[in-house]
Formats: C-alpha cells, structure tokens, sequence
C-alpha cells in the first residue's frame, strides 16, 4: 500500500513538473516569434570585409544571386565602395532569420532604416534596454543578459525627441561586457583609412565616439533582444 501512494506521489509530481516545464518553453515561443537559424557570427560571414561609408548599402548582383556594396550618393567624399551600419545590420539579421532562403526574404531598402524601425521590421519587439550614455560607461551590468546577443541603437536626442543615428549588435559575456559586431567609420588602425567593421569591446569603441565625447548628456542605447539561433 505504501509503495503505490509512493509512486502515485512521484507521478503527480512528474506531471506537475512536465506541466512547468511546457508552460515556460510556451512562454519562451510566445516572447520569441521567430528563431534564429544561424549564430551571429554565421550570418556576418563574408560580410565583415567591406569599408565603411555613410551613403553605402547593397545591392544584387547575378540575378540575385550575391550582393555587392553600391555607393547610393555622389558625393566626393563618399565615394568609395563601402556599407553603412544598417546595411550590415539588415544583411546579417535576414540571414540569421532566414537561413539558407534568406536570399528571397532580403529587403534593400531597410538600409534607410534606423534601429527601431530595423526592429519593427524583424518583430523584435519592444526594447528590453534603454540606456544613458553615462550609466552604459559607468555601470558593469546595464540589465542585459549574459549570453544574449542585441540589435544595438544609439540615439541623440535633438530637438526634444531621441532620433536613432548608429546600430550595431553586441554579445553579452559572463561579467556583463559587450562584444561588439557593427560597422564604424572610426579608424581600426594608423592605415586604416575609412572604417569598417568593428570587434571587441563596445564600450571602447562608444568612448572614442562622438555621442561620448561631445554629446553624451543627449545620448543614449537602446537594445533589443535577438532570438537565439539553436545551432
């Protein structure tokens, strides 16, 4: 008698943790409307190469086959062929969407995006962090998770209203720093002559900016949540 209420006991008890378990992994597909079908990392290969210029993005080559960098401004100072930070941002999270069928999904004109429309775009949601400059500086842990990567914006605030001017990703480690993935017109090296992609450390790289240097009491990031890719 006493061994079945045992094992009625422990088959309540297994079922009501099965019935968690379900409840948090529904929670977790509820909150995450897509995933990811490749890493970070995976989705910028063969895309972390370029120079950086402001009026740069893609465009198809070969009947949609691969995308080259187009300069979109005639400007002299532009002219070079090069990618701003939304074209790469916008690349890489089709692909990380997509996976292989990425190439029909690709929407060139979401360079012309700022970061929350980049997340609108991707249904990432609402942030999940808004920063200032000072306390993204000053603090080690900002509230992002350690092993999440991000959909970065910073914003400036100018006539009264925060206008989104620079995106980015970044990886969140075991202390709380940010790895960084994103493309920079700041100078890599002495014979760096236009920028381009940035690695390493994010806050390093905000620092030599001018949203810290000059303008970091209007300045802020705001992050958004990518969805893990499970590969």
């Amino acid at each position: 008698m006493l061994l079945i209420k045992r094992i009625i006991v422990v088959s309540i008890l297994s079922a009501a943790w099965l019935a968690i378990a379900s409840s948090v992994t529904a929670m977790h597909m509820v909150n995450d409307p897509w995933q990811a079908k490749l890493s970070l990392s995976a989705a910028s290969k063969g895309y972390t190469s370029y120079d950086y210029n402001l009026r740069g993005s893609f465009e198809w080559k070969v009947k949609g086959k691969s995308l080259q960098p187009k300069n979109r401004d005639e400007k002299k100072s532009y002219k070079h062929k090069g990618i701003g930070c939304s074209s790469f941002v916008a690349v890489v999270l089709t692909r990380m969407r997509y996976g292989e069928e990425w190439g029909s999904k690709y929407d060139t004109t979401l360079y012309q995006q700022n970061g929350e429309g980049i997340a609108s775009a991707f249904s990432l949601g609402s942030a999940q962090v808004t920063v200032m400059a000072e306390d993204l500086i000053s603090k080690s842990n900002i509230g992002l998770k350690e092993g999440e990567t991000y959909l970065f914006d910073v914003q400036k605030k100018i006539n009264n209203k925060w206008n989104g001017r620079h995106v980015g990703f970044v990886t969140v480690g075991s202390k709380g720093e940010l790895t960084q993935s994103q493309y920079s017109g700041l100078k890599r090296s002495t014979n760096d002559k236009y920028g381009g992609h940035h690695t390493g450390d994010f806050k390093k790289w905000f620092k030599r900016t001018k949203y810290w240097t000059s303008h970091r009491a209007n300045a802020r990031v705001v992050f958004y949540r990518i969805p893990q890719a499970h590969v």
